[in-house]
């Protein structure tokens, strides 16, 4: 009788010791009190310069000032080892010079960065565009730059190697809308 209650007690033991150990490494699914990772809370941003909206995993920061003679307005959101951004700048020294030179201009100075894995021209909402993905230092970055008349708009996403993948990545470059103006 006495060895039954000590095999009863070990068995009692070991699982108690076994749920104790899925409880510490998660294995037990969700307890009431402990905190999970939180699914990105997404924000619009509107941009009234850059007549555009889009969607953020989280509350961008939003910023204002003036760079080589171009009036800059960004939101940023770092979340993690990820960043995302989307600005317009105003630039008066772009009209009537060459589309494909302007686009080529910009993929020469981030080729001179990063490799170019993936590159894309196209229209957005009826203005010229291109879309890069870019490798550098195991991050991985993807840009899509827009010419709409005298302003450039320009949305990135940068994280770890293969980031390209991602569903947050993917939800924030489908959420951009350019207004036509």
């Amino acid at each position: 009788m006495i060895e039954t209650i000590c095999r009863r007690a070990a068995a009692i033991a070991t699982w108690a010791f076994i749920v104790f150990l899925m409880a510490l490494t998660g294995l037990g699914g969700s307890r009431p009190g402990h905190a999970q990772a939180a699914l990105p809370e997404w924000q619009e941003y509107r941009s009234v310069a850059g007549g555009f909206r889009i969607e953020f995993p989280g509350k961008p920061v939003v910023t204002a000032y003036n760079r080589g003679g171009m009036a800059v307005s960004q939101a940023d959101l770092v979340l993690g080892t990820q960043d995302f951004m989307a600005s317009s700048a105003e630039s008066g020294n772009i009209a009537g010079r060459p589309v494909d030179n302007l686009l080529s201009s910009i993929r020469a100075r981030v080729a001179r960065e990063g490799r170019v894995r993936g590159e894309e021209r196209r229209d957005t909402a009826g203005f010229p565009s291109m879309r890069l993905i870019v490798d550098r230092d195991q991050q991985t970055m993807v840009a899509l730059w827009i010419l709409k008349q005298n302003r450039w708009i320009t949305v990135t996403a940068s994280g770890p190697s293969g980031f390209d993948a991602d569903p947050t990545l993917r939800r924030y470059f489908d959420s951009f809308q350019l207004n036509a103006d």
